[in-house]
């Protein structure tokens, strides 16, 4: 069986500082996925929490009211870490998720900002909760203290995953966002095709004792309602979306999507 370093991923894979952020989106399209894979989708629910260090940031009297960002944890209902799904994510470039545009390799961002990933998901095996536990590490396995358990009185409270991105290396502190609508703008900004489906689930994101409903924030945004239009290029048909935002920050830009994935221009 042919082996992957994970080291050796992480060091291939590079991240811009200006997508410092980009493991986050990844984080919130896996939870999406995973709740697009239950039965009753409009039930879904995402958790973002900021953690901050404990230290003052020194540069702008803006930024000076706010420590860095050095943690998140994204919570979610989806159906979790089952045996299928685990076993995928120890796989790069596994074509679990193809279909849905993924590539299998996007958790490898998360160690090229993060210095390491906490994941816990309490699933369902055949009628049987279960509690699986493991940590993502630059490490030549990736995966360590894995268990993977029963759980006999857990069945009342169903699902729920959290995966924990810790530690954002300092270098990568300075380019992140610190400012809580920034970062959910740019959160919606980023899924904002999930954002116009109706089973959209509802995702809420909280920074010490403020908390936005992204969902909320997302129809405010908008000053009409979107405009479908289709196109077509030599023998190739596009389906347009044209959405215009009340935010003024804003400059103009064209999302190319497919799988409802995006790549600015």
């Amino acid at each position: 069986m042919v082996q992957i370093d994970v080291r050796g991923k992480v060091r291939e894979k590079k991240l811009a500082y200006r997508n410092t952020l980009l493991p986050l989106f990844e984080a919130v399209v896996n939870s999406i996925h995973s709740i697009e894979d239950i039965n009753n989708r409009s039930s879904g629910k995402i958790e973002i929490e900021i953690i901050r260090s404990r230290q003052s940031t020194i540069g702008s009297e803006e930024s000076k009211s706010l420590a860095p960002v050095i943690d998140f944890v994204i919570t979610d209902n989806g159906i979790g870490f089952n045996d299928q799904n685990y076993e995928s994510f120890n796989y790069a470039y596994s074509k679990h998720k193809l279909k849905k545009g993924g590539k299998g390799i996007g958790r490898i961002t998360w160690l090229r900002a993060f210095e390491k990933i906490k994941i816990e998901s309490f699933y369902s095996n055949n009628g049987t909760m279960m509690k699986r536990t493991f940590d993502f590490k630059r490490s030549k396995i990736g995966i360590e203290n894995h268990h993977n358990v029963p759980l006999k009185n857990r069945t009342e409270l169903g699902r729920l995953t959290k995966v924990h991105l810790k530690f954002l290396k300092p270098e990568y502190q300075r380019w992140c966002n610190y400012k809580l609508d920034e970062i959910s703008f740019k959160v919606i900004q980023h899924c904002f095709t999930y954002f116009l489906d109706e089973y959209c689930p509802k995702i809420i994101i909280k920074d010490q004792n403020q908390k936005q409903d992204l969902n909320d924030l997302f129809k405010s945004y908008l000053r009409k309602s979107v405009d479908n239009q289709e196109i077509e290029v030599r023998d190739y048909s596009f389906s347009l979306d044209v959405v215009k935002f009340s935010n003024i920050k804003l400059d103009n830009k064209i999302h190319y999507t497919a799988y409802k994935r995006v790549s600015s221009g």
